[in-house]
């Protein structure tokens, strides 16, 4: 069995769990279209899993590296044989070195469960826009007790892991995968003269767009849920350079330390953590005008990649 988490669910969760807004930023006069915003857009860090296509050769066996995780603080550089009728261990250690059959990975799962703590959308946020977050890890468990123990926990770079993936799925018949997949495709198509519909796989937002000086911004307004009265809008600052766009998040802290200071005299409410602006749209733009360019206003960006079509 095969039970794959997608994190487009999570992504939507973020998109709505920042700063959310009971007012729009537009009026329908300010709506601006750009077509070249239309296609599917992809993660520019590339998380998203690619298997090999077509059946693994296993004519030969298939070596790929990975960390081999004793203990949170020790790691050791060690490689996975993935032969037809075997799947092997190697480490520096031969102590722990040990082959099995294939049939007898039984489990595979998503090292991050065990490492979801404390704000979850700050640490996830967190995650997406750190260059040097370490790869994904997950813990391989086994029928029967090896050199190493009944399971073994590893991180391995996103190649790597889409060629286990598919040798597991082909040579390990009664294995149980519970994987967290970091698919974070959206698409963005065009819904009326001056909308969008931005979807994930699992959800879909209304998108309006629209210049504030020399900056564009776009609002993002949820379609999913039953009450509209429960649905919230949020914002981002965008930049589109050919293939490639780039977004901000208005950033929570910077927002709370002007609000509390009183600079920045903006209707609002708090709820569980996140701020709720209640001001009205005119206030808003005006907000948002006067800090469209100011850096500390915005998280980090997130780049994105247009998918080519085939």
């Amino acid at each position: 069995m095969w039970k794959t988490i997608l994190l487009p669910i999570v992504i939507a969760a973020l998109l709505t769990g920042c700063v959310q807004s009971v007012q729009p930023l537009y009026t329908e006069v300010d709506l601006i279209f750009d077509k070249e915003l239309l296609g599917t857009w992809t993660w520019a860090r590339g998380h998203a899993t690619r298997e090999p296509v077509g059946p693994l050769d296993l004519s030969t066996p298939v070596e790929i590296p990975i960390i081999h995780r004793h203990w949170w603080t020790r790691d050791k550089k060690a490689n996975l044989l993935l032969g037809k009728d075997f799947f092997e261990f190697r480490e520096q250690s031969p102590g722990h070195n040990f082959r099995i059959s294939p049939e007898k990975v039984i489990r595979l799962k998503s090292e991050l469960y065990f490492r979801i703590f404390g704000d979850f959308l700050e640490w996830f946020f967190y995650f997406l826009i750190v260059e040097d977050f370490p790869d994904q890890g997950y813990t391989l468990h086994f029928s029967e007790k090896t050199k190493a123990g009944k399971h073994i926990r590893i991180w391995v770079d996103n190649r790597s892991y889409g060629i286990l993936r598919k040798y597991l799925r082909q040579n390990s018949p009664n294995l149980v995968a519970e994987v967290l997949e970091f698919n974070l495709d959206f698409t963005v198509e065009k819904s009326g003269e001056k909308t969008y519909a931005l979807a994930f796989p699992s959800t879909t937002f209304e998108l309006h767009l629209m210049r504030l000086g020399e900056s564009l911004f776009v609002d993002i307004y949820p379609t999913h849920d039953e009450e509209e009265a429960a649905r919230k809008h949020t914002f981002l600052r965008i930049e589109r350079d050919g293939e490639s766009l780039h977004t901000w998040f208005l950033d929570r802290k910077w927002l709370k330390g002007k609000t509390e200071s009183g600079e920045a005299n903006l209707e609002h409410e708090s709820e569980d953590g996140t701020i709720i602006l209640t001001a009205s749209t005119h206030e808003l733009r005006a907000f948002f005008l006067k800090y469209a360019e100011d850096e500390e206003a915005f998280s980090d960006p997130l780049e994105w990649r247009r998918q080519k079509v085939e």
